[in-house]
């Protein structure tokens, strides 16, 4: 599977959304943001050329337990996720692609984003893969963050 239904936006009741295992998918449906019920979410994925797509997320304030958002190379504003008022999530995974280039990324551009994407303080599991930023954020460490108990 490639792609979820177009209109799976239109579920608005939406509460659990499983995409474990679904390597092949690529992209996101359009109105993302309007399932605003859903608290399980394993993958949000940017794909290229839907770096806004990230702003559907702003308005999942419920999702909680394990999520991932991979793609994160495609990113174009990343504050829109407000992941930091995901109180519910405990175990979170950024992913920026291994497809592109070394050249073709921008270190300063990848802090930015990282920067943008801080979680709410009671996330337990953070894993960030990809990252060729030149340094961590700040937020990374804070010690408001002391109920992190893994950091990959």
């Amino acid at each position: 599977m490639k792609k979820l239904p177009t209109a799976t936006g239109n579920l608005i009741n939406l509460r659990h959304l499983n995409d474990t295992g679904a390597n092949s998918l690529q992209e996101m449906p359009p109105k993302m943001g309007q399932l605003t019920s859903l608290q399980t979410l394993s993958n949000f994925i940017v794909s290229k050329g839907n770096g806004f797509m990230i702003r559907e997320l702003g308005d999942l304030i419920h999702l909680r337990g394990a999520f991932c958002i991979s793609g994160l190379d495609n990113v174009v504003d990343a504050k829109a996720a407000k992941l930091y008022e995901k109180q519910g999530l405990d175990e979170l995974l950024m992913e920026w692609s291994n497809t592109n280039s070394e050249d073709s990324r921008n270190e300063k551009v990848e802090l930015e984003v990282l920067d943008m994407l801080q979680p709410d303080n009671k996330v337990k599991v953070l894993s960030i893969n990809g990252y060729y930023g030149p340094i961590f954020p700040t937020w990374v460490g804070d010690p408001r963050f002391s109920n992190m108990v893994h950091l990959l």
